[in-house]
Order: structure tokens, then sequence, then C-alpha cells
């Protein structure tokens, strides 16, 4: 085993216990946000007064005003804005109104304007521009945050997924 292969089974050891840890924090949010709820309630009653919690749940960091959907993950072809003749596959791994989280073979620079379709999308369906928000890798992929350049009709929207 060479120098390489080596650094990237390191990498990719790492990247899975990223993954671990993450959703270990997901979980003590949760568990955070339910003591801390129980907390209040019990604080209000020794009070005996009613009304809301003092105590406020931890926020999320989501910063989405849409909520996100996940689901199957749908095949798009992606081509730069500019030139649509040239195509790579991705997957939607999931979307909001306002964009899509798709996986990718190769990185794209954030703010990058890309123009995605989904694979199976009649022939009529145009193509539909979005700009690259995040990049970041997923083991041996990467992960494209994207908001859509315009507004989606929920028709349409359906076809991503």
């Amino acid at each position: 085993m060479d120098k390489t292969d080596r650094l990237i089974e390191q990498t990719e050891r790492l990247l899975s216990r990223v993954d671990a840890l993450q959703q270990d924090m997901r979980q003590l949010q949760a568990d955070l946000n339910s003591h801390i709820l129980a907390l209040g309630q019990h604080l209000n009653r020794a009070s005996k007064r009613p009304g809301p919690s003092p105590i406020k749940p931890l926020s999320s960091q989501e910063r989405r005003s849409t909520p996100r959907r996940k689901g199957n993950p749908v095949s798009v072809a992606i081509a730069d804005a500019a030139d649509e003749s040239e195509t790579i596959q991705g997957w939607v791994l999931d979307r909001s109104a306002g964009g899509l989280r798709l996986l990718v073979d190769e990185a794209v620079p954030a703010g990058t304007l890309l123009s995605v379709r989904p694979s199976k999308a009649p022939p009529s369906f145009p193509w539909v521009q979005v700009k690259v928000k995040s990049c970041y890798p997923e083991r041996k992929s990467w992960n494209l945050g994207c908001q859509f350049v315009q507004k989606m009709s929920w028709e349409d929207l359906q076809l991503f997924g």
C-alpha cells in the first residue's frame, strides 16, 4: 500500500468519524431541547405561573426559509449555465422550495451558476438554473448546496423528487 492509498484510507476514516460525530451532535441537541422544555414546564409549575416556558430550546443551525425534504435520490443532468451542451450526472439528495442539495463527482466552486435538469423529465422540461452556495466533500464525492435562481412551481419542483 503506497502513501496515497494510506492517505485516502485515513481521510475516509476521518470523514466517517465526522459523520458519526455530527449525528451524535444532532441527537444531543434534540435530547437537550427536550430536557430544556421539561425544565421550563417544571419551573412554571413550581412558580405557579401559567404561560410559556421562560427557557427557549436551542436554535438549530438551519438557515433555510423553507423546510428541506429528503427522499429517494433523483438523477439529474448538470451543466454550466452558459453552455448546456456538456453535462455531468449528479443526484438530488434533498430539496426545498429554495434549492437542492446535489451529490456530484467533482468540486464546484461556490458562486458558480449551473443548469440542472431531472434525467427522467419530459423533453419539454426546461433547464433550471441554480447558484452553488456551498461545496464540501463527502467520501469520494462532493455535496453542493444550491439555490434556485428563479422561484420554482410546485409541479416543476416535484420532478426533482
